[in-house]
């Protein structure tokens, strides 16, 4: 989903599903910032632990907006971390692979892992049928399998 800003100095929409928040604290200003990260860190949300516009109440309370900051990031890479792992309805999107591709596959109540043709078409081994169609009457979610040197690997794709 693109995320449409008015942010000055920023080309192009906010996709959301690669979007990473960090929070951003300075102990000179007294601030803590929730930002999206880009090339540039954009401030969208404050974190404000009191009500009274006063340097010295914002220094009082910079340690606690701090941590709370901490843990929205936390939370939210958390979220995304889990949103890898998720089963994907077939309404909502397909694999994009290029070339055949395991997956584990929902058809009713029963999971199996299976193979996608890029066809719109699963291989599920041991079906009477073995090519599952997608929709109301076949497969219904989807899930990629992992595979060991994915698992070994981050983002970036460097080794860990």
């Amino acid at each position: 989903m693109e995320i449409k800003h008015r942010f000055e100095n920023v080309i192009g929409n906010i996709n959301l599903d690669e979007l990473e928040i960090i929070s951003v604290a300075s102990k000179k200003n007294a601030t803590v910032s929730l930002c999206i990260k880009a090339n540039m860190n954009i401030p969208f949300a404050k974190i404000k632990l009191y009500s009274r516009d006063k340097f010295v109440d914002a220094e009082a309370c910079f340690e606690s907006a701090e941590v709370i900051g901490k843990e929205i990031e936390r939370r939210w890479q958390l979220q995304a971390e889990l949103d890898k792992h998720r089963w994907i309805p077939v309404s909502e999107r397909l694999p994009k692979a290029e070339n055949e591709t395991y997956f584990f596959v929902l058809l009713g109540t029963f999971a199996s892992s299976g193979r996608w043709y890029n066809d719109k078409t699963f291989f599920v081994p041991g079906l009477v049928e073995e090519v599952q169609s997608c929709g109301d009457e076949g497969i219904t979610h989807w899930k990629p399998i992992i595979s060991p040197d994915q698992a070994l690997q981050d983002t970036d794709g460097e080794d860990k």
